[in-house]
Formats: structure tokens, sequence, C-alpha cells
């Protein structure tokens, strides 16, 4: 079953309790039937702000010892607001019906080299998501004349080192199709444990360097109370990641966090040792994939690291 099929199914069983629901709620509070406009979308929106604003509660009290940047009451309205439609629209909408609402396919369009293309940039994304939620992102690095080419995870929820062994054979794939010898890799999330994964297992040869997006290198809370595969692998001190903590291969990477971040938790678990780190605040874990200036940040980033790389020694 592909991400889209499941949030499909999910959507479908919610629209379906909450239909009931409201049925029970007419009838007892003896309304007319189309009341039940009304209060399936209400009750659609009020489990998702229930779900998020606790997200930001449990993460305000982990990170408390942190000192993270402070908000003011506006400035948190807009954090929590954002991350929420963009929770609905990318895991109702966007992955759930990619052929609906994108113009590209996420089983893959993959973007044409040109001769003043800058390289090329692998997408990594992260936990119940796919290509789909990198569209923002793409689009912008599009813009700035790289080469996109966003992978697809797949199974679901698979142990985190079995997507590692994909992204190898997708590096290499697409080093074989774009004539190059490496590539740049953007990964958000889990994604950047799997580019680690891959690091660990394959080396570094075909990475000429890489950013990690909001990934938990040291864990997350959260996580500990997933059952999957994949997130039992975030957990704070699992085994998989003090194998991957035990190794190097980190010269190469780049870690962009925020302070506020909902889902990784504390947020400081988003920087690795050894490697250079680009702090943000005010926005949430999905957010940094849609804000200009993550965006833009990504992009200068990867132009300075190949800017060093052609630099004469």
């Amino acid at each position: 079953m592909t991400l889209a099929h499941l949030l499909k199914l999910l959507l479908f069983l919610e629209l379906l309790t909450t239909t009931a629901l409201s049925a029970v709620l007419l009838q007892y509070l003896d309304q007319p039937w189309y009341w039940v406009l009304l209060y399936v979308p209400s009750f659609f929106f009020l489990v998702r702000i229930f779900l998020i604003s606790t997200e930001f509660f449990l993460a305000t009290w982990f990170n408390r010892a942190l000192s993270p940047m402070h908000l003011s009451y506006l400035a948190w309205f807009r954090c929590i607001s954002r991350e929420m439609l963009l929770m609905i629209s990318n895991f109702s909408f966007h992955m759930a019906l990619p052929s609906w609402f994108n113009r590209w396919s996420q089983e893959e369009k993959r973007d044409r080299p040109t001769a003043n293309s800058r390289g090329v940039i692998v997408l990594v994304h992260g936990i119940a998501c796919n290509a789909v939620v990198w569209r923002s992102m793409r689009k912008y690095l599009l813009q700035q004349g790289w080469i996109i080419s966003p992978l697809n995870l797949n199974p679901i929820f698979a142990p985190i080192h079995h997507y590692g062994e994909a992204l190898y054979a997708y590096i290499e794939n697409t080093c074989q199709q774009y004539a190059c010898e490496q590539v740049f890799v953007v990964a958000h999330s889990m994604g950047g444990l799997v580019l680690r994964s891959y690091l660990q297992q394959y080396g570094d040869q075909r990475v000429a360097h890489a950013i990690t997006i909001a990934t938990p290198h040291q864990g997350s809370v959260l996580a500990s109370i997933g059952a999957s595969a994949n997130v039992r692998d975030m957990r704070q001190n699992s085994q998989f990641l003090r194998s991957l903590n035990s190794t190097a291969h980190i010269g190469k990477l780049t870690c962009f966090l925020t302070q506020h971040d909902n889902l990784v938790i504390p947020y400081n678990s988003s920087h690795l040792a050894g490697s250079t780190s680009v702090l943000f605040s005010g926005i949430g874990h999905v957010s940094l994939l849609f804000d200009t200036e993550v965006q833009r940040q990504v992009h200068l980033t990867l132009c300075r690291k190949k800017l060093e790389m052609n630099a004469p020694e």
C-alpha cells in the first residue's frame, strides 16, 4: 500500500466517523439534517487543532531548559496556524490525492539538465510523507537553476536502514542518468537519518554535500509513542541511533533546525556535533519546507559548498 492509498483510507474513515458523530449529535439536539454540513468540518478541524496544539505544548515544555527564542502571542498564533494549515493541506489533500493537486507526478517526473545547471539535488522526505511534500522547495530550487530528483521511500513503515539501501540505488541511478560523479542531498526529518544510514553503509563518495532539515539526530520524545520500525529507530538512545552516532561521515553535513519544532523534541536533537548548524525560530516542523527564508538558505548553502569544492587549492 502506498502512502497516498493509506491517507485516502484514513481520510475516508475519518469522514465516516465524523459523519456518524454528527448524526448522533443532531438527533440529541433535535436539529435539522443540514447542520451536518457544519459539524463534519468542525470535527475535522478541531481534531487537528487539538493534536497540533498538543505537539507545540509538549515541545515548549521539554524545551524550557534550552531557553528558545521568546515569541509574542501573535507570532505563536502564526506559527501554530501555519503548521496546522500545512499539515491539513499536505496529509489530507496534496499527498493523499497527488494527481488532483499537483502538476508533476509523485512517481517521478525528473528534471532535464541544461548547460547552466548548478548541479543535481536529491530530495529525501520524512516519515509518512512522499515526494509531493517538496513541491514548494522543488519549485524554488528549480528557479535557481538546480536539477531536482525527489525520492519516494517505500514501504511506509520499514526500518530506516532499509531506506538507506534504497537511497544508494537511487543515487547511483541518478548519477548515471545525469552523467555526474556526485549529487547534493537535501533531507527532511527522518530523511536525514536515511541519508546518514546511506553514508554509514556506502560512504560519501557520491555526496558532494548534504543538508538535513529538522532531522532527529538524537531522537525525539514523541517517537516513544509510535510502534512502527522506523518510529522505533527514532526513539532517543535507540540501537539504530547509537550505531549511527558512533560513526563519522558528518563533515559534509549542514543541519537546519528550528527552535519551535513541534515534532523533533527537544529541538536541539536536530543538531549533530561536528557539523555546521543553521538555526531558525517561529517555524514549525513541516513549515520549514515551505518557508521562503529556509529555501533561500538551502540554495545559498549549497552554492557556497559548490564554490568551495571548485576553489583552487
